[in-house]
C-alpha cells in the first residue's frame, strides 16, 4: 500500500493501512465478506473511531462501533462552513505509545 498519510504522527495511517486492507480482502474475495463486515474488522483491529470514520468522513456524520461489531453511523447537520488545520509533528511516536495516554472507555 502506497499513502501520503505520514507515519507515526497520530494521523490514522495504521487505520486507513487497517481499511485498505479490509476492503482489498473483501474485493479479492469477489465481495463476500461486505464493505460492513470489512469496516467492522477495521475497526475491531485499531480500537479507534479513526477506522469507523474513514467510511463517512468526520466533518458531516459520526460513527461508533455498536456492540456487536457492526459500524452505526448519521449525518450530523452543520449550520457553518468547516475549515481545518493540519498539524503534522516533525518527532515520531508509536501508536501504542501514543494511545496509552488516552482515557479508556
Amino acid at each position: 500500500m502506497q499513502s501520503s498519510i505520514p507515519l507515526r504522527r497520530g494521523l490514522g495511517s495504521s487505520a486507513a493501512a487497517a481499511l485498505a486492507g479490509a476492503l482489498l480482502a473483501d474485493c479479492l474475495l469477489g465481495g463476500a465478506v461486505g464493505e460492513e463486515r470489512a469496516l467492522g474488522v477495521a475497526a475491531r483491529m485499531e480500537d479507534i473511531p479513526t477506522t469507523w470514520c474513514l467510511r463517512c468522513g468526520a466533518v458531516h456524520k459520526v460513527a461508533v462501533l455498536g456492540a456487536s461489531g457492526q459500524v452505526v453511523s448519521c449525518p450530523i447537520p452543520l449550520g457553518a462552513p468547516l475549515r481545518a488545520a493540519l498539524f503534522i509533528p516533525d518527532q515520531e511516536l508509536s501508536t501504542t505509545a501514543a494511545r496509552a495516554v488516552l482515557r479508556r472507555r
